[in-house]
């Protein structure tokens, strides 16, 4: 509770420099707090008008909990208007890695889950992430089909799954990126666009790499649970963290950062 107030507190202290204020809320998996969600989101969002700040929220879920209308509509009241969920593939490929305590796999509830949305959202694009490895790689085709019906209410993006610290730095997508890592996303996009699907290309097309990151962006920060600050979305270890939302930014710890 007081990491709360202490992030909201930090929060309001930076609006009076902004006109925009974006909140995405990600994992772990948010919806697990959905109490908190609520509870912040609406003081910002009164905040916000107070300043004459536009706000805009978004979450990043793995979409199991997307399951009742309550959740639906919370997203509403809290002006959550970009959702994004994860496929790990086709249904054999993402049940093998995403699946309950009791061993079922999360495949045909997302498809549920995200028909839900959409029936429910026809204004909005539901965003889908799709994780891509050697091992689900040739099971796209297969998704792609499933998601068909969804088709003019979503927006699919293709990522490979990257070897990071949470993986004990094990590579799952190397025999299938070939010589170029992106070349083979590439395949995936023209593949989902001659389906027909809308597809979010954040790739600079002449050569083919990935051409943003959220570092170079200014007032962009990721806070972690303990309230400390952190300018990429991909460094959690506290010797990264450019400050605290107690201490604010420290100049000098942002320097050496991006330097």
């Amino acid at each position: 509770q007081q990491t709360e107030q202490d992030i909201l507190d930090w929060i309001v202290q930076q609006l009076p420099a902004y006109k925009v204020l974006s909140v995405d809320w990600f994992g772990g998996e948010p919806l697990l707090h959905k109490d908190i969600i609520q509870r912040m989101s609406q003081q910002l969002i009164s905040k916000c008008k107070e300043f004459g700040v536009i706000y805009t929220g978004a979450i990043t879920t793995n979409g199991v909990l997307m399951n009742n209308q309550k959740v639906i509509d919370m997203f509403k009241d809290c002006q959550i208007n970009n959702v994004q969920i994860t496929f790990d593939g086709g249904q054999s490929a993402h049940d093998a890695q995403k699946f309950l305590n009791n061993g079922r796999g999360t495949y045909l509830q997302l498809l549920k889950n995200a028909t839900l949305f959409c029936k429910s959202n026809p204004s909005l694009k539901l965003r889908i992430r799709v994780n891509v490895s050697d091992a689900n790689y040739h099971t796209i085709d297969a998704l792609l089909h499933d998601l068909e019906p969804l088709k003019n209410n979503i927006v699919i993006f293709f990522r490979w799954v990257y070897a990071n610290g949470a993986s004990n730095w094990t590579s799952y997508s190397e025999r299938e990126k070939g010589n170029n890592p992106y070349r083979g996303i590439y395949l995936l996009q023209k593949l989902a666009l001659e389906k027909g699907f809308a597809v979010d290309d954040q790739y600079d097309k002449p050569q083919l790499r990935f051409s943003h990151c959220e570092a170079d962006s200014q007032g962009f920060y990721t806070i972690d649970p303990l309230g400390n600050l952190y300018v990429c979305v991909h460094e959690y270890d506290v010797k990264y963290a450019v400050g605290n939302v107690k201490q604010g930014v420290l100049e000098d710890r942002l320097e050496d950062y991006i330097n």
